[in-house]
């Protein structure tokens, strides 16, 4: 039979775990940065390491229900190409290291989240509040008529594009996405 870890000793082993996995977040995002994709490898890593940081930090069930919910979103977002699929499997990974059941948790990491994209947009793309929150209601009556199943979003031919154009013309997703969750959990 297996020692019962002590107070001291499951403090450190969780933090070796989210540190392992935030390390691994930061290779996919460094990854994504560099070529704009994230390796399956980095995701299933993030995976293992998530898992077990929310079964010792004991929010398992939590995190494994908004991830298939995430993952769901994910399938949806991609075929619409509202979000690449790779951004999209990155994002669902955040939740299992913190509890997405606990309200606080969760609506910091979707107040960084927006706040991390709208000032990465301002900057990656020189354009100004105005611009972005423009966008952004487009954006919103976009979604609302994909709902009722008008398709506006125009469909990019990314196949067509060479690498360098790829990174020239998109944005890696990852970056607002792994400051919101280090954020967050600096705050929780």
């Amino acid at each position: 039979m297996l020692p019962v870890p002590t107070i001291r000793g499951r403090f450190v082993l969780n933090s070796i775990v989210l540190s392992a996995g935030l390390i691994i977040l930061a290779c996919g995002f460094f990854q994504d940065l560099s070529s704009r994709k994230c390796p399956n490898g980095i995701i299933e890593a993030g995976f293992l390491a998530g898992i077990l940081y929310a079964w010792l930090a004991g929010h398992f069930l939590a995190s494994l229900i908004t991830l298939i919910l995430l993952n769901i979103m994910g399938l949806l977002f991609f075929k619409y190409r509202i979000m690449s699929a790779g951004d999209m499997k990155y994002l669902s990974l955040t939740v299992l290291f913190f509890n997405p059941f606990c309200f606080k948790e969760l609506a910091c990491f979707i107040l960084f989240l927006f706040l991390f994209s709208l000032l990465y947009d301002m900057t990656a793309r020189n354009k100004n509040v105005k611009q972005i929150l423009t966008e952004i209601k487009q954006g919103i009556t976009s979604l609302k008529l994909l709902i009722y199943r008008i398709n506006p979003c125009k469909k990019l031919e990314m196949e067509n594009m060479s690498k360098e154009e790829k990174i020239r013309e998109t944005l890696p997703f990852t970056l607002p996405i792994y400051l919101a969750l280090v954020l967050t959990l600096a705050v929780f």
